[in-house]
């Protein structure tokens, strides 16, 4: 995740718990983090990190969870196979967003476990989508 999404989250729900954290920012030095985030200046340099040192040994998946470049960075990576999506059917007044989905990637059904119809909760409607990349 990027540093702001980090800091976004609830104080008392950082890091976020029974996972390793890692925390993409240029200027690491200007913040305080607690010594198991995995504190990395890039995408790519967390990734490096995970093929050569013990962080990544147990690791299976690796989430992205925002912001915005680090969604763009990722999958400009040719090692993003995923997208998973919550389509959100409404506008907000917001100055945050995803970035376009590359054109190598393509939506596919949903695994057994994700719905494919629209869901909705507190009178907001969504739906879950599922793209691969196919490169």
């Amino acid at each position: 995740m990027g540093r702001k999404t980090y800091f976004g989250v609830p104080e008392s729900k950082r890091p976020l718990p029974d996972r390793l954290n890692i925390v993409l920012t240029r200027n690491a030095s200007a913040y305080a983090f607690p010594p198991d985030v995995l504190v990395c200046g890039s995408l790519q340099e967390a990734l490096l990190k995970l093929d050569t040192t013990n962080y990544g040994k147990d690791i299976e998946n690796i989430w992205v969870v925002g912001g915005n470049s680090v969604y763009k960075e990722a999958m400009e990576s040719d090692r993003c196979y995923r997208v998973y999506l919550t389509e959100i059917k409404k506008q907000f007044d917001c100055d945050a967003f995803f970035p376009e989905i590359p054109k190598t990637f393509v939506v596919v059904d949903n695994d057994a476990d994700i719905p494919t119809d629209v869901q909705e909760e507190n009178g907001i409607q969504y739906v879950y989508k599922i793209y691969e990349n196919k490169h």
